[in-house]
């Protein structure tokens, strides 16, 4: 036996030690270094690295990441590089004497080495996971996708995408560019992944799919959630349809204005009814334009970010929020926007054209988004 692992009910690691009781114990981001009953303090996980107790005190080490969150540089406080690393493509550390190595087991996404047990896997969390692109267990949804192979992680691309929870097997991929990369699949929903700051991926939605008569894929989008609600009543048949594109633009346009101002809550009011048609008339919908998915209703943004309505005469419209918005919405694809002029000084909104009643909302549309098509 080389290791024996504890985990706490939901999976959560607690505790890794050897046949003689020596290894680690984790709680939260903390490390610790565990010999039988004596328990030290190895390590703190921080934002930009880790910080180590050293027998002088604590030491900090900053983690350089790539868009995967493997770790390529490890560098000391005063900018000293410790270590650095290129990676073969599922996460074998390349065999090169000129790079600077340590003993750091945070590596290839980020995730540890099991190496201090003698056991050459990192553990992804959602698996322990060879870095030669072997695998030990099917990924969970692995039923869906037996075309391809039980064992698809990251759908064989993993110079481009991680997989950290084994959940990720389609569909959109929302870039912090404001690319779309997309995986066709034969399923009945859509996922959409979103990527952070760090380039890892997290789910943010999993959508039914519906098929119009005219055979367009229509997805509903949530009512609320990080950053968005929803104005109005509802129409009958609904008013909150997007094609799958679209709502992963609007995805990410929501999120990119969410990190720019998170007390701003984007208002979306009508997009298209269920089969594609306009919505009703519930709250000022019933818009010719509003068919097939692909547009959407926006309410401005308020300086005190109160949800109710205002025009771009109120005292309360904030300029340099609406403007993020459009600068938004604009970086996702939605090229051609609606707004109306101030009537002091006939101010608009860049990105946008001055169009009748729109001087209370946003009329988001021109959908012309960069997709990357992930062939598998």
């Amino acid at each position: 036996m080389k290791a024996t692992y504890t985990y706490l009910a939901d999976g959560t690691k607690i505790k890794a030690v050897n046949a003689l009781g020596v290894g680690f114990d984790y709680i939260g981001s903390f490390k610790y270094n565990r010999s039988n009953s004596n328990i030290t303090l190895e390590s703190v996980a921080t934002a930009g690295g880790r910080t180590y107790k050293t027998s002088s005190g604590y030491e900090a080490r900053y983690f350089i990441s790539d868009h995967l969150g493997s770790t390529r540089l490890v560098t000391s406080a005063n900018g000293t590089v410790l270590e650095q690393n290129d990676y073969m493509p599922y996460g074998e550390r390349h065999s090169n004497s000129a790079l600077a190595a340590s003993t750091n087991p945070y590596l290839y996404n980020g995730k540890e080495s099991q190496k201090d047990f003698g056991i050459n896997y990192i553990d992804s969390e959602a698996r322990f996971q060879r870095l030669d692109g072997a695998f030990n267990s099917i990924d969970p949804l692995s039923e869906e996708n037996y075309w391809i192979s039980p064992y698809t992680y990251c759908n064989a691309n993993p110079i481009n995408m991680i997989d950290p929870t084994g959940n990720i097997t389609d569909d959109w991929r929302i870039m912090q560019n404001g690319q779309l990369i997309f995986t066709k699949t034969n399923d009945l929903f859509d996922r959409f992944f979103i990527e952070n700051i760090n380039g890892e991926f997290n789910e943010i939605a999993k959508l039914d799919k519906h098929i119009t008569d005219q055979g367009i894929t229509l997805v509903e989008f949530p009512n609320n959630g990080k950053g968005f609600t929803r104005y109005g009543e509802i129409d009958e048949g609904g008013d909150h349809f997007l094609q799958p594109s679209v709502a992963a633009a609007l995805f990410g346009a929501i999120n990119d204005i969410y990190q720019y101002d998170n007390s701003i809550m984007v208002q979306l009011g009508d997009m298209s009814a269920f089969n594609g048609n306009k919505p009703g008339t519930a709250h000022n919908g019933g818009s010719a334009s509003h068919v097939n998915g692909r547009n959407i209703d926006v309410r401005y943004i308020r300086s005190d970010r109160k949800l109710s309505p205002l025009t771009v005469d109120d005292p309360n419209f904030d300029k340099s929020a609406n403007q993020k918005m459009v600068d938004s919405f604009y970086k996702y694809g939605f090229k051609s926007q609606l707004s109306y002029p101030m009537q002091r000084d006939g101010w608009l909104l860049n990105h946008t054209r001055s169009f009748k009643n729109h001087h209370h909302h946003l009329h988001i549309q021109g959908f012309a988004p960069t997709i990357i098509n992930n062939k598998q």
